[in-house]
């Protein structure tokens, strides 16, 4: 056994896991932290990061339970080394706040999350894209309980620093202007919601494509955006479009309603065939939402209200 064994096993898990081979990676992560407890009899800080590191290989394949205990016991030993502000706590408190809300506990996740932020804000200058991923995960736990206000201040706050220091198409820039459009539709404020969409959308289909999920996602978010404005014929296209790729994507499942009340308003009530379409279109959904159990209520209870 030997630290420099330990640090390799690390480099060659994250090599692996760069090239999404994320259960290798994790193999080698878990072999490094192993080594690392037989060396060490006592706290110490490269056993600290060691348990940091299987905790992210952990959390990239969806074991979160798993990843909370090294990540908490990682905590108490960097805690009882040193109380002193530094930047790889506030990397192990970030990744317990997504921890947490991948848990589904998000009450649990603010007070590390504000304690990341405070912390972030101590250690760089406030313009620092540090401080707006602090901001952006706090703002992402106030959303999940609730005070939407709140989260709406954060990520305005977030994206203003994010605007002025990475490009137009950043993935952090992106995923911002996404959460905080969606705040604004929860709020009932359809216009910045709308605005912030198209923005996004004129920013994913040259760096995804169209057919990616995060674009679709986007297209029918808006074409979701412009019915509920009554902007009926604006919102078909985009709606159909997202809908298409409905079964290949079930994350896409909430355009239902939103299509089946824009293909109702624009149908010509003497036109047989309209009837038809829309009749079809809510016939499809019902059954889809009926055999999808629990999972599926909402998206019934949408098409069965339209």
């Amino acid at each position: 056994d030997s630290w420099h064994i330990a640090i390799v096993l690390d480099r060659l898990g994250s090599a692996r896991q760069s090239l999404g081979r994320l259960a290798e990676g994790e193999a080698l992560l878990a072999e490094a932290l192993a080594m690392r407890r037989r060396i060490y009899k006592g706290d110490d800080r490269d056993l600290a990061m060691g348990l940091y590191n299987l905790a992210h290989a952990r959390f990239q394949l969806r074991r979160f339970a798993e990843t909370e205990v090294l990540l908490n016991e990682s905590l108490d030993m960097l805690m009882r080394l040193s109380k002193a502000d530094h930047s790889e706590m506030a990397s192990l408190l970030r990744l317990l706040v997504n921890t947490r809300l991948e848990l589904g506990r998000p009450a649990e996740a603010e007070a590390p999350a504000v304690q990341c932020l405070e912390m972030y804000r101590r250690l760089r200058n406030g313009e620092d894209p540090d401080v707006m991923l602090g901001l952006f995960d706090l703002a992402r736990v106030r959303q999940a309980l609730g005070r939407l206000t709140e989260a709406e201040a954060l990520y305005e706050q977030a994206m203003a620093v994010n605007e002025r220091h990475l490009p137009a198409d950043h993935a952090d820039l992106l995923g911002c202007r996404d959460r905080l459009a969606l705040v604004y539709y929860s709020l009932g404020k359809i216009d910045k919601a709308t605005a912030l969409y198209e923005e996004l959308l004129k920013r994913l289909v040259p760096k995804l494509g169209r057919r990616h999920l995060e674009t679709l996602m986007t297209i029918g978010n808006l074409g979701a955006n412009y019915a509920t404005a009554g902007r009926f014929v604006e919102a078909l296209p985009l709606l159909e479009e997202a809908y298409r790729e409905w079964k290949q994507h079930a994350q896409l499942g909430f355009v239902g309603p939103h299509l089946v009340t824009a293909l109702s308003m624009v149908a010509d009530p003497r036109n047989p065939d309209d009837t038809k379409r829309v009749v079809a279109v809510a016939r499809e959904l019902i059954a889809h939402a009926r055999d999808s159990g629990p999972s599926g209520t909402l998206e019934l209870a949408g098409v069965l209200a339209n």
